[in-house]
């Protein structure tokens, strides 16, 4: 099943006001390297699926088996396309404790659990314009505007924005979502794979 979002958001530059995403959930595999991506069932030990903003992952789990299982969440990372990770944190964590060690979620047998995922390594604390936390945003969504404006002649502005994230290796790539799960003293790792298939201006 796949999962079909279109965000807005605004870039502070003069020429365009909002940029659309299209961002497809793939499915899950047990590596990132592995390129079967299937779907899980009920008669699976665990059912996930998710989806992603250029802001926030979403995770939805389900426990199918007669054990509990434990998320944990210092080893649950966005792996971009260029293998690195970066570590996330949940909604229930507020951005003060963003960065800290945070307790594993416990999820009993056949109940589902569903919560939001948020970057905590490019948080930050800002006093300018206003006062509060910037960042936590998947993708480097600030430096779009000011890189698409500098490409060659002769593209319009959909074809910037779109090489400019080609560059980055943001479109047209796999970015995962590993959620280490723990059940009777075992560890297992799933990756859930989603693809920004288009972006383009929404002017």
């Amino acid at each position: 099943m796949k999962f079909y979002l279109c965000l807005l958001f605004i870039i502070n530059i003069s020429c365009v006001a909002k940029i659309k995403y299209s961002i497809d959930y793939l499915g899950f595999s047990k590596s990132p390297k592995n390129s079967k991506l299937i779907k899980t069932s009920k008669d699976d030990p665990v059912s996930l699926s998710g989806f992603l903003t250029p802001y926030a992952f979403s995770l939805m789990l389900k426990n199918n088996s007669q054990q509990p299982l434990a998320i944990i969440w210092d080893e649950t990372v966005y792996v971009d396309s260029r293998g690195r990770s970066h570590p996330l944190f949940h909604e229930a964590i507020d951005y003060v404790n963003a960065k800290k060690s945070h307790e594993p979620q416990t999820v009993s047998p056949q109940q589902s659990y569903n919560t939001t995922l948020t970057r905590s390594d490019n948080i930050h604390f800002v006093e300018k314009n206003y006062i509060g936390w910037s960042g936590g945003e998947i993708f480097p969504l600030k430096m779009i505007g000011n890189a698409y404006k500098n490409k060659k002649p002769g593209l319009n502005a959909d074809q910037k924005l779109e090489a400019y994230l080609e560059e980055n290796l943001i479109l047209k790539k796999n970015h995962y979502l590993k959620v280490v799960l723990r059940q009777n003293k075992l560890k297992k790792a799933y990756y859930l794979a989603f693809k920004v298939t288009k972006a383009y201006l929404d002017k």
